[in-house]
């Protein structure tokens, strides 16, 4: 029968590398699985085509810091009639934003709903929608332009802007509709990633534990070490949705800042939610090695098992011999005459004489009469 052998003690050399090995892995995975619960959320929620919505087009700025009306009247309209002004004031006052939510909305639903092979079915922004949406606006160009019946009177508007649609079409597809990042990207908000990434957490801390026990190491300090990294990404997320909005404000991008309050929710409460799991994780620990302080048989330890060949040997200490004892003095022989005793005298037979009547003792053998019954005895 072939022997079990045992399990090698860690040194601290190789605890100290696997430990990192497994906090990176906590970080990258526990990003992962953020992430995924944060789209997930926002996709089936439809989050994001409210927050298309609420995005104010007129103070969108471009690269470059030109403004999108501005672009709009230069590269497209090009009628000196129309000013700056006046394409903010039309795309402050139309119904432009509602497009603009319907189509986010739109991939959001390509994302949520796509198969293999329908990437044709991608929603692609064409020159004729376009018309059709500067049509339903006709009320408002007119009441800021004057000019009735815009998209009907200047054709040339959507014709122009053919090449940048194909442009951001393309775009579009590339990267949620096929390639690499488009799979990656409906792998991460799909229902069971986050169930994958959280078993592989769960791996990940337990090999923790695992090497903690082998190199003879406390294990709550293996739930302390895997929570304080887990709290980093779960912090950074939840500080994203309770300060996203004014961080994005601050650097300059208002145009925005009003569209990420409509996105806050699910980053604020996932990330709120991993945060307090690894504080309750870590307290965990604590009180793990609290107790482990009091019993060293903690989990996964266990208390050697006496063995005498574990105690180290004693010096053997030399005795010395002890000396003989003296031989005891001779006892001097007192030279003694025997004196012989005189025998004892023997002491005269007493002959004793009784009543032949009464059988007391008479006084002597010539007694005449009993002294008890008083008859004669001759």
């Amino acid at each position: 029968m072939k022997e079990k052998k045992e399990k090698t003690v860690y040194g601290t050399a190789k605890v100290v590398f696997l430990s990192f090995l497994c906090v990176l892995l906590t970080f990258v995975l526990g990003t992962a699985l953020l992430g995924s619960l944060t789209g997930r959320r926002l996709l089936w929620n439809e989050d994001i085509a409210g927050a298309a919505e609420s995005i104010p087009l007129e103070q969108v700025e471009l690269a470059g810091g030109q403004s999108l009306a501005a672009a709009i009247n230069e590269n497209y309209i090009r009628i000196p009639e129309i000013t700056d002004v006046k394409v903010e004031q039309i795309l402050r006052d139309g119904k432009f934003n509602q497009w603009v939510g319907e189509k986010a909305n739109g991939y959001a639903d390509f994302i949520k709903n796509y198969k293999h092979g329908s990437a044709d079915n991608f929603p692609m922004i064409t020159t004729a929608e376009l018309s059709r949406v500067i049509t339903e606006n006709d009320e408002t160009i007119q009441l800021h332009t004057g000019i009735h019946n815009f998209g009907a009177t200047n054709p040339q508007v959507a014709e122009a802007a053919a090449a940048d649609l194909d442009s951001f079409n393309d775009t579009m597809k590339n990267t949620i509709g096929v390639g690499g990042t488009a799979t990656l990207i409906r792998l991460i908000v799909s229902n069971w990633m986050w169930c994958v990434l959280a078993f592989f957490l769960l791996l990940v801390m337990i090999w923790l534990i695992v090497i903690h026990v082998r190199g003879k190491r406390h294990v709550g300090t293996a739930f302390k070490t895997f929570a304080i990294t887990g709290f980093i990404p779960s912090l950074l997320v939840f500080l994203a949705g309770a300060f996203g909005s004014r961080i994005l404000d601050y650097a300059g991008f208002g145009a925005y800042a009003k569209a990420f309050e409509m996105l806050h929710g699910a980053p604020f409460t996932i990330g709120g939610i991993g945060a307090l799991g690894c504080v309750a994780l870590f307290g965990f620990g604590v009180l793990w090695n609290a107790i482990a302080h009091k019993d060293p048989a903690e989990y996964g330890e266990s208390v050697p098992a006496y063995d005498p060949a574990d105690i180290p040997a004693q010096p053997q200490r030399t005795m010395p011999e002890p000396e003989p004892a003296p031989a005891p003095a001779p006892v001097p022989v007192v030279e003694t005459e025997l004196v012989e005793e005189p025998a004892p005298a023997e002491e005269p037979v007493i002959v004793r004489h009784y009543c032949r009547f009464c059988g007391g003792e008479l006084i002597n053998q010539d007694a005449k009469f009993c002294y008890k019954c008083g008859k004669p005895q001759e």
